[in-house]
């Protein structure tokens, strides 16, 4: 049971990606200690050009979001799905074992009775 759920654990792990580090000069759109989950939902706003949440979270990171609207951006940006481990991935693919296969029987088998 153990090593079923260190497994699992390391699936559930590795299936996401963490935050990016915030730069001095740049700012998290999400707040701090949280990033987007949802890269492809795209934000709106009045007068503004539309933008996937990844290009906005990259805005922010980069410096291009002045840092006074940073605190009111993650009450405009809920279609981006702020949390704090990031993105969900593929999990990985986990080989297959190197168990050995039964040959199949030459003969028929006998009928349960």
């Amino acid at each position: 049971m153990f090593k079923t759920f260190v497994f699992f654990a390391f699936l559930v792990q590795s299936a996401v990606s963490e935050c990016p580090e915030v730069p001095a000069d740049g700012c998290s759109v999400c707040g701090p200690g949280k990033c987007i989950s949802n890269p492809d939902a795209i934000f709106e706003f009045p007068e503004q050009p539309a933008v996937p949440c990844d290009d906005l979270q990259e805005a922010g990171l980069d410096g291009l979001i002045p840092l006074e609207f940073c605190p009111v951006i993650p009450l405009l940006i809920p279609m981006c799905e702020c949390n704090t481990v990031g993105v969900l991935t593929d999990p990985p693919v986990v080989p297959p074992t190197a168990a050995p296969v039964v040959p199949p029987t030459v003969s028929p088998t006998e009928p349960p009775t």
